[in-house]
């Protein structure tokens, strides 16, 4: 905004040219207000002038209070008084200097005395005089004092704040590893109250930087689109930036794009870190303000994150995953037991056939003996390839349970040796999995 000594230099300044165009020496003096000039190089003199100039209108309403009363009192003194004393009460604007006189030099010089010639209390004007000190002295003109000193109070806490604010966005420039959404996550501070507010809205900037409709987004579509974003600073994303945000590829897809419920993932965890950024930079700031420092220090405390946080998430993680596959895997076995009863019901189907085939040969026509046995030959050639894929599909079951004990690490004593079957039902009890889509479809055989 503007600064009040720059608007009353610049009305100075015309008021001077316009006594020198119009050879108004009357005016000339004016320019000696110049000298407040020296508020806007001085900041202690600046933040006081700016305080008091906006404290004038609250001020000039306090004024017209003021003005209110004495007026009351002008009236009602002149009514009273002017015969008595008509050079100090005679008219309205002669009462009102004379009151003015009282309540600034606190003399009372008139012609009406407290105590008459008697030495008798004149109870009248000292019930005027007593209820104008009260009324003009003691409350109206401590009115306008206490609306100034308010007015200069918040107007100087104001400053401080604007001051305060500042210095919180030069130590936000100076932070490092920070993903360059700086800007974006203040404002998203300021506007979302509630976790399904944030939601909705990291929805709606996913997809405003999902311009195309693919369901993902990577650096070029965020760099681009941070851009358009109205923030008290453009953010330009680096390729720096992205990787923090990415966390080197842990919180992206394997061609380092990102989805939407790993942007919004990506947002809440940003989102924390800044408001833990600001604690530090706001306990630095308050340093001197011993019960400040200890109030943001704890609050800072609590929003670290446990070192056990993320293990625990593993874990859990993991033990979803031990159930997925042991379920997998019981259900391959059940399958494939099946299958080895379907063979060997075909083997035994196949037996009876051939001796079905060596009585039919003894009665029937020797041609459709010849025909039933080589019917019989490639029904045993289709079940051996049927033994070959149940024996191959066996085998790679169990290939990829051993590769799978082999990769997975050891949490917190989960590891491999809970894929056994004994644990199976132990697995099973752990509740919905997250890994659902990993499951291959079961095939499902007919006898």
């Amino acid at each position: 905004g503007v600064e009040p000594v720059n608007v009353l230099d610049i009305i100075v300044i015309t008021i001077a040219w316009i006594a020198k165009a119009g050879n108004i020496a009357q005016l000339e003096p004016t320019r000696a207000f110049r000298i407040f000039r020296l508020a806007g190089k001085v900041e202690s003199l600046r933040r006081i002038v700016t305080a008091i100039t906006k404290a004038i209108i609250p001020m000039c309403y306090a004024f017209f209070i003021a003005g209110i009363f004495t007026s009351i009192f002008a009236v009602l003194g002149t009514e009273f008084y002017k015969e008595r004393d008509p050079e100090n009460f005679g008219t309205f604007s002669r009462t009102m200097y004379t009151l003015w006189y009282a309540v600034a030099f606190s003399t009372w010089r008139n012609d009406l005395p407290i105590w008459d010639e008697q030495g008798n209390i004149n109870w009248g004007i000292l019930l005027y005089l007593v209820s104008m000190v009260v009324i003009l002295m003691w409350v109206t003109l401590q009115i306008v004092v206490a609306v100034l000193l308010d007015n200069f109070v918040g107007a100087t806490k104001l400053e401080h704040q604007k001051e305060a604010k500042k210095r919180l966005l030069e130590a936000e420039q100076t932070n490092i590893d920070t993903g360059g959404l700086e800007p974006l996550l203040t404002e998203m501070l300021k506007l979302f109250d509630t976790s399904d507010q944030l939601s909705r809205g990291i929805k709606k900037i996913f997809h405003n930087l999902d311009h195309d409709r693919q369901g993902t987004i990577d650096f070029t579509k965020m760099m681009e689109g941070m851009k358009k974003f109205a923030t008290h600073s453009t953010i330009r994303l680096t390729p720096e930036d992205y990787e923090v945000l990415i966390e080197g590829g842990r919180m992206c897809n394997p061609d380092r794009t990102i989805n939407e419920q790993q942007f919004d993932q990506m947002m809440r965890k940003q989102i924390k870190q800044h408001v833990q950024r600001d604690l530090t930079d706001v306990m630095g700031m308050n340093e001197y303000q011993i019960e400040m420092r200890v109030l943001l220090a704890s609050h800072r405390i609590l929003h670290v994150n446990d070192q056990y946080d993320e293990i625990r998430t593993v874990q859990g993680e993991l033990a979803e995953l031990y159930k997925e596959v042991n379920l997998m895997r019981i259900k391959c076995l059940t399958d494939t037991a099946q299958l080895v009863a379907l063979s060997e019901g075909a083997a035994d189907a196949s037996r009876d056939m051939e001796s079905n085939a060596q009585n039919i040969d003894a009665i029937l026509d020797r041609d459709l003996a010849v025909e039933l046995r080589a019917r019989h030959a490639q029904q045993q050639k289709q079940m051996a390839e049927m033994r070959e894929i149940v024996a191959d599909l066996k085998n790679k079951i169990e290939q990829s349970t051993n590769e799978l004990r082999g990769k997975t690490p050891v949490h917190n004593g989960i590891g491999s040796h809970d894929l056994e079957g004994g644990n199976a039902s132990d697995l099973a009890s752990m509740g919905p999995s997250k890994f659902g889509h990993f499951a291959p479809a079961t095939p499902t055989f007919v006898r």
